[in-house]
Order: C-alpha cells, then structure tokens, then sequence
C-alpha cells in the first residue's frame, strides 16, 4: 500500500512537523512505509493536485490547520473524482473535534482525532493487514451510508516521538518547530490546548541531546512548540541553563511561556545569556479582570508587568507581548486600555491578534452564550460581539496593520518613542495615524522604505506642529542607520553633518585607534571596515537624548537575528 502525507503550511518558512513525525514514528515503531511532500497555501491549486496525483497514493493523509483547511477540502473533492479507490485521511486540530461533520462537509474517508501518531500507525496496519477499523482509537470512518466512531484514545509514548530532524537539507531557511512536552496544565478558553490536561515531558536526557544538534548544526531559529514551557519552573530553568552553556553564538530559542512563573532565581539567570540567545512570546491576552474571568486566564498582571520590565532592563532577550481582540466584556475602549497598559512595558513587539472561535475551544462551545458573531468558515474570526461592534474591528484591525508595519518592525524604535511621548496615548497615536495612512490612500498599500519613514515624519510634524522638525528627523535618521545602510540614507533626511571631516574619518578607518575604540574592527583593513559600515553625525543623541553633536558608527556586518546592525557612540573627535 503506497501512504502519502501531506503538509501545508501558511509560509514556505514553516514547515509542517505532524506529517513526518507521523511517517518516522510508523516507519521506527512498526516498519510502515511512506512517503511525505509539503506545499504552502500560496501555490498554484492545479501544481499541488497534479504533484499529489502522479504520486498514486493508496492512502493520501492530509494535516489540517485553519489556514489550510479551505484548500485541503478542493483537494478532497478534486482527488475523490479523479481518484475514487484511494481512501483519504484528515487529521490535525482542525477536524479533530467535528470528526463527522468533517466527513459530512468533505469527500473525505477517515478522520483521526488528537494526537496522531500511534493512531495512524494502527490505522496503516488495519488498512494493510485487512483488519476491522472498528480498532483503530480515535477513529470516525465511513462504512456505506453510517458514519462510526470509535472510542478511546491512544496517546503516543513522548519517549518514542522520534526526532525529524536528522537531515536537515529539507529544512533549509526555515523555522524548526521542536517540543519537549505536550499538554497543558491551564484553561484558557480561546486556546485548544485549554483543557487542563496532564503534561507529558520528554526525558531530559533526550531533550539535552536534541537541543544539542540544533546548536552543533548552528541553525538560526528553533521554535518550542510547548504550549507553557515553564510551567514546570525546575525544567524550565535546567533547559535554559544548558542552552546557555552550549551557546553556539547563532542560534535563537523561541519560547511561549507564562512570564509570572519566572522567579528570582531565574531572572537573575535570564539576565546573564547572550544577547539574542532567547525569544519570549507571553500572552497578556488583555488587562481587563471581567475579560479574564471568562476566559478562564488567572494571571497576576502586576508581576506579568514587573518581570518583563525586569527583563527589558538588560536587553538581550527578545520580548513578545500578545493581546487578542475581540475577548467577552471588553469595549474598545477597554481595549484600548489594555493596549496602552502592555504597550507601556515596551516589548520588542506586541502582537494585536483576533479572537478566532476554533473548534473544539471553550469560547466556541459557548459561542451562543457570549453572543458572538463570528465567519463559520476557517479561520472562524469573530466579526462583533454585544462589546464590541464590527466598525470597532475594523478600526483595531487598522491600528493592527499600523503597529505591525511601524512598531513591530522594530525600525522605527526611538522615533516612536519620542512621538507617542508628545501624544495623549499609544492607542490613540496608532489610530490617527492609521487614519491619517487612510485617508492618504495608502494604509494597506505597498510602501517603500524611503515612503514609510516619509509617511511618519509627516504625520507626526502635522498632529504636533509645535515640535522641532529636526528632533523628529535625526531620530529618524537614526532609525534608518541601525537598519540599512546610512551611506544610502533618502534625500529628505539631510546630508551627513560629517561630510566636510570625510579625510579625518578615512584617516579613522584607516588607523589603529578604530581597533581600540571597536575591537571587532581590529584585525580588518580600512577598506574592509569602510566597506561593511558607516560613520554618521547627530546633532544630539537619538539613544539617549543627550545634547550636542554625537557620532556613531554603524557595523552593517555584525547584525543580530532581527537585522539590527551593530553600534558603537564615537568619541568627538577622531584622532
């Protein structure tokens, strides 16, 4: 029998793990044979079904998602006409918990819920050996007109999940997605993983001896998959402390996790790794007690507030704060509020997502309860709630499109700072502003670098045409130098005010006292050193604010995982 799984994901960049750690653990466990092919939801329709199809597949096994379910159920229909004797699976969160209205809706044959692993192996077996599938856990399967469910669940041993990472030639320029557990201990209501259910945990032998071959193969980013890494606070701290005494200088550790478990002894050690080393993702979710409540998210909202302001102090640790829209009880003008709560503990970014009613989640059980209207297709956003009106979505979504393109680029950091200073609030700086980029007719255009620090500056010096065009500029100006190349600056910035020094400064590259002032210089040749940066002039100090004439150098050689080039203050003079 000839098993085909396929992956789709949202981005070439992510892949799709459930389908080869179904086909490593079938082959390791049970010697089944099968193939795996990825695409993402961008590709041509007609490729995939064609690349699907020439393969003949017995039993074509799909890993459905919300942002790829849509697709998965053309294919479905397409396959079953050209195709009718092959069987086809569906599996992953998004049928898991409709397994007959999945059947019902799609031209599929078999649905397996839950976790897949042992399940689809012992599926493979009953299809292979001709046994009944009224054995197979976690099953729903047609048999003529009747649709059956079978019951029990088959959980993988964590121990036997094999690690799909050996040859990493099909991973290239991409995010790995690795976990060390599985469950969740909390509730949340909005979250699939919010069931309270016993936390499984690999060996931490296993899981020191997998994280070290992402550090041995240097791979950028490593994504954790648990759902709150630390919540259990000894693990979690004796994985960051290994992870920190094998730092390899390169790769990024990706974590979402519940920022008010941290306590002293680990954040004294947080402040100690490298720069660069870990990413946190904490979700606040929102500020408001009401909202909180009924999603069931008991967090302490002062300590959320006091670690992550404790662990931007050093600033080596890539910090995401989350908030969704759309929560029970929470007006927009009480989401403002949490907007501007989180947004004062200046994270790296703040993501501003929308509440989706997945299947199987407590708010989606009671969605009559809470009144919510929402898209009964994937990925099931909710439209308005008796809070929160559809003309109140669409302004948050403006102001989302706003922070992302602005905020969370990170490329305009002591611009907003300044700007959102001289404004009555954050949310209400990202509303004009959106407004301001609408009426333009440019919000959800493309835009140039040169326009989007154009766009800003303008706007800023319009809200506020009391303010000094030149703090505006030369912070701006600043921005752009961490990020692209200073030498390239646009024309409306104003020229360099160290043109006229431009022999003193090859003199500096040239010399030895750059070596001394920027040791990473030291061994390079001024050609080299020219080459890779840029020396500019600020009539004060962006970074600090500090008056009088500053100069830096910007190394466009050295950057960090967010694209930031290196910096170094200068002393005034160069010789």
């Amino acid at each position: 029998m000839k098993i085909l799984l396929v992956g789709i994901s949202a981005k070439y960049i992510h892949p799709s793990p459930a389908v080869y750690l179904l086909s490593a653990y079938a082959k390791e466990r049970y010697g089944i044979q099968s193939e795996t092919v990825e695409f993402t939801v961008n590709q041509d329709e007609e490729e995939i079904l064609e690349e699907i199809f020439l393969r003949q597949p017995d039993l074509l096994a799909f890993s459905c998602y919300i942002w790829n379910y849509p697709l998965v159920q053309r294919l479905c229909s397409r396959i079953k006409k050209l195709a009718p004797a092959c069987r086809i699976l569906l599996g992953g969160p998004e049928v898991s918990d409709t397994p007959k209205e999945t059947l019902c809706e799609t031209m599929c044959d078999l649905v397996l819920s839950g976790e897949g692993e042992e399940s689809f192996s012992l599926l493979c077996l009953a299809l292979i050996q001709g046994s009944p599938l009224k054995d197979v856990p976690s099953l729903t399967w047609r048999e003529g007109e009747a649709l059956l469910q079978n019951t029990g669940v088959c959980l993988p041993n964590i121990e036997e999940i094999p690690f799909i990472y050996q040859d990493l030639s099909q991973f290239e320029n991409r995010i790995l997605y690795y976990e060390t557990q599985r469950g969740c201990p909390f509730f949340c209501q909005y979250c699939l993983s919010g069931r309270g259910e016993r936390v499984r945990r690999r060996p931490m032998e296993m899981v020191k001896r997998e994280l070290s071959f992402f550090l041995e193969k240097k791979v950028p980013q490593v994504k954790l998959l648990d759902r709150t890494f630390n919540s259990d606070r000894n693990i979690a701290l004796t994985i960051w402390q290994f992870l920190a005494e094998h730092d390899n200088g390169v790769t990024n550790f990706h974590f979402e996790l519940a920022a008010e478990l941290l306590d002293e002894e680990t954040l004294s050690f947080l402040e100690t790794v490298r720069e660069g080393l870990f990413q946190f993702e904490i979700g606040v979710q929102s500020t408001f007690a009401p909202t909180l409540e009924a999603v069931r998210r008991r967090t302490d909202l002062q300590r959320i507030a006091a670690v992550c302001q404790r662990l931007k102090k050093k600033e080596n640790i890539h910090i995401h704060l989350d908030l969704i829209a759309g929560l029970p009880y929470e007006t927009k003008e009480r989401f403002a509020q949490s907007f501007n709560e989180v947004y004062a503990l200046e994270p790296n970014q703040l993501q501003l997502g929308f509440l989706k009613l997945l299947k199987g989640s407590g708010l989606y059980n009671n969605r009559e309860k809470f009144q919510f209207v929402y898209d009964e297709t994937p990925p099931y956003p909710v439209l308005s709630t008796p809070d929160l009106s559809f003309w109140d979505m669409l302004e948050l979504k403006e102001v989302e499109c706003v922070l992302d393109l602005y905020y969370n680029s990170g490329r305009f950091r002591r611009t907003l700072t300044y700007a959102v200073s001289q404004y009555e609030s954050p949310y209400r700086f990202y509303r004009d502003f959106a407004s301001y980029l609408k009426g333009m007719g440019v919000l959800h255009r493309p835009k140039t670098v040169e326009s989007q620090y154009r766009l800003l500056y303008e706007f800023i010096l319009m809200k506020n045409p009391a303010l000094d065009p030149p703090q505006v500029l030369e912070r701006e100006r600043f921005d752009y130098c961490i990020h692209e190349n200073g030498k390239k600056a646009p024309a409306f910035f104003g020229e360099n005010p160290l043109r006229e020094r431009r022999k003193e400064i090859l003199d500096f590259y040239r010399g030895t006292r750059i070596g001394e002032v920027y040791p990473p210089f030291a061994p390079l040749s001024g050609k080299e050193r020219e080459r890779r940066s840029d020396i500019q002039g600020f009539s004060f100090d962006p970074d600090t604010g500090e008056e009088g004439m500053c100069l830096y150098l910007f190394d466009y050689g050295s950057r960090d995982i967010w694209g930031n080039g290196k910096r170094k203050k200068l002393p005034e003079k160069l010789k």
